[in-house]
């Protein structure tokens, strides 16, 4: 159980640092030009015309948010586990939408996908290993 925890700890951090710089990025660059994806270009058909409220949402939501769920699980906060689902939730259907919005599905889309899916699984493998015992 300690690993699992663990486990959960470092993906909070790897996501959320990674998602709180991106999400900076994406809303000091909102036009995509910075990062060689011209907002014009890849979001054409989309709701957004530019990368400022995804990149809010990134930063916000996926990335303040797992920095948060890493904080639950260090302090055995009593929700650690229901958060760690809900943001593993979040990414999922984050990078979903991101695929569909872009046309495009990478390598780091995939990744980013599994790794969210981990983060709904390991607290359910950590419920029934505590049910078990």
């Amino acid at each position: 159980m300690k690993n699992i925890n663990r486990i959960l700890m470092r993906i909070h951090l790897f996501v959320g640092i990674g998602a709180f710089f991106g999400g900076v990025f994406g809303m000091t660059s909102p036009s995509g030009a910075a990062f060689g994806m011209p907002a014009s270009k890849y979001l054409i058909g989309s709701p957004f015309k530019d990368f400022f409220v995804p990149s809010l949402f990134l930063f916000v939501i996926i990335g303040i948010g797992n920095i948060v769920g890493f904080l639950f699980h260090l302090r055995k906060i009593k929700y650690d586990n229901l958060l760690s689902m809900g943001l593993g939730l979040i990414l999922c259907m984050w990078i979903v939408i991101q695929c569909i919005i872009l046309s495009n599905i990478n390598p780091l889309h995939v990744i980013f996908f599994v790794i969210g899916a981990i983060q709904i699984l390991l607290p359910i493998s950590k419920n029934r290993k505590t049910k078990d015992a």
